[in-house]
């Protein structure tokens, strides 16, 4: 082959070996943004559908001789959070199979419903308690940052990161 070929070649092969490099670096952050701190996706649904704060992403903000207070008041609520975390899911799938049975059954519906609103309300309330004795255990700039990250929290709840409530 001549210079003249195998140059274009050879740019081609190089400018397709980058654009192949940056599309696995992007699908790699992607995946690994929406599996969540862990890596592991399960945890992180299990995060959200309990509106449970994440170890992870606070442990980041807090500091060192903080996150050891944090890790072991997670620690001590795991069991009855995980506990009314399923709750919370059975309950959220109950309303699922509702919604797919034929014939429609309004009433089943709302007795679903109603069942769900009290498995949240449970594990928001183990939640709460938690989130309640990690900040008898923080300092004020460890509370602050537990403000922040609760505050960052609803906002994504509402609608995505960063979102502002419509007007």
């Amino acid at each position: 082959m001549s210079d003249a070929l195998t140059r274009p070649f050879r740019l081609a092969l190089l400018a397709s070996l980058l654009l192949n490099a940056a599309l696995a670096g992007v699908l790699g952050a992607l995946w690994l943004r929406s599996a969540g701190d862990t890596g592991d996706v399960a945890s992180s649904e299990r995060s959200e559908d309990a509106r449970t704060p994440s170890p992870g992403r606070l442990g980041r903000e807090l500091a060192p001789e903080q996150r050891a207070l944090m890790r072991e008041t997670f620690a001590r609520h795991r069991a009855p959070m995980r506990e009314h975390a399923e709750a919370a899911r059975a309950a959220r799938r109950a309303v699922a199979a509702v919604l797919r049975s034929e014939p429609y059954d309004r009433d089943a519906l709302a007795a679903a419903f109603a069942e769900l609103r009290a498995r949240d309300g449970e594990a928001a309330a183990v939640t709460h308690a938690m989130l309640l004795d990690l900040a008898d255990r923080l300092d004020a700039e460890g509370r602050e940052r537990l403000a922040a990250r609760i505050e960052r929290a609803g906002r994504h709840h509402r609608g995505g990161r960063g979102a502002t409530p419509k007007k």
